[in-house]
């Protein structure tokens, strides 16, 4: 019975290719995210999707903890950093990112949430940026906060110019704040007002067909057209 209906050509076949080669994608999911405070100098991922391994969120040793529960908050950001490159060259930044585990998923990167806040003497500035497998990075967002001290939502900051990872790929980003106009100046990640974590990486996973299923459909697909064009010439 089953042969009969997956004879070359039938529909069925033709709807089992495009099943199989249509992997499943969940819609647009938390992939990792971080929660504020702690006091230390590293954040395990709060939540991470089973099919990446998530990296601490980090900050660099030229900045100095303010030991808070509330929030993720540090100090010592160099009042001479004007830029990125001149935060990162002092070590004034945080570094997060993940890695795809082995398996048939692929990881399609979609966007960012995040909430930062700063005193009135702390950075005025910052830029995110990220690099896939240690290339090139590409700046994905910076913002000036005008001198306004009160914490800011930053929604849906766009990560598809990273493109679609697969097994054994990573990413890695980095926020760089800078533009501080004393040492005592601070800067930091609080969660949202709802309580959830206050840094987000959002996405979805998709599962792909093994290359024998694919293969076997395939021919299945090309077979029934071969058939079908005989048909037609007798």
């Amino acid at each position: 019975m089953i042969k009969k209906f997956l004879r070359l050509g039938s529909p069925l076949a033709a709807f089992c290719m495009s099943v199989a080669l249509s992997a499943s994608t969940a819609n647009a999911a938390i992939l990792m995210n971080y929660s504020s405070g702690g006091g230390g100098f590293t954040i395990a991922p709060t939540n991470v999707d089973p099919s990446i391994t998530g990296d601490a969120l980090t900050a660099e040793r030229g900045l100095r903890s303010l030991g808070l529960t509330n929030s993720y908050g540090f100090g010592d950001w160099d009042p001479t950093s004007n830029s990125f490159d001149d935060a990162v060259a002092v070590f004034d930044f945080w570094t997060w990112g993940f890695s795809v585990n082995s398996g048939e998923n692929v990881v399609n990167l979609e966007g960012m949430d995040i909430r930062l806040v700063r005193n009135f003497s702390g950075p005025d500035a910052f830029e995110i940026q990220a690099s896939v497998n240690g290339g090139a990075a590409l700046a994905l967002f910076s913002h000036d906060f005008g001198g306004e001290p009160n914490p800011v939502n930053f929604f849906g900051i766009d990560l598809g110019g990273l493109g679609t990872l697969t097994p054994g790929d990573r990413v890695d980003f980095t926020l760089a704040a800078f533009n501080s106009t004393s040492t005592s100046g601070n800067f930091g990640l609080v969660n949202f007002n709802n309580g959830s974590p206050g840094l987000v990486v959002n996405g979805s996973v998709t599962a792909v067909p093994e290359p024998s299923m694919i293969a076997v459909l395939s021919l299945l697909s090309t077979g029934g057209l071969i058939v079908r064009r005989y048909r037609k010439k007798v």
